[in-house]
């Protein structure tokens, strides 16, 4: 007699806890709802700034690279240049 209302208390236990534990997932379904929706249009913001910040550095990245480019050296005159003969003049 003693396991069975030991069992029918387990029994009875657990069907409380799941009426209470729907109880709860029904008072807190729209708090759940409106988290879900808060997250998704944080994440897509935190999307959008990284994706124009990381569009701004390949940009600026970019634009050194062109501007540490050398300049082109125009030859004056037909003779061919000897390379490293205006390092041996500036010493």
């Amino acid at each position: 007699m003693k396991a069975f209302l030991v069992g029918l208390l387990f029994i009875v236990s657990a069907f409380f806890l799941i009426l209470v534990l729907s109880g709860l997932f029904l008072l807190l379904s729209p708090f759940l709802l409106m988290i879900g929706i808060f997250l998704r249009v944080i994440l897509s913001v935190l999307i959008v700034i990284l994706a124009v910040w990381l569009l701004g550095k390949v940009i600026l990245v970019i634009w050194d690279s062109l501007k540490k480019k050398p300049p082109e050296k125009k030859s004056s005159g037909g003779a061919a240049e000897v390379p490293g003969s205006d390092e041996a003049q500036t010493r």
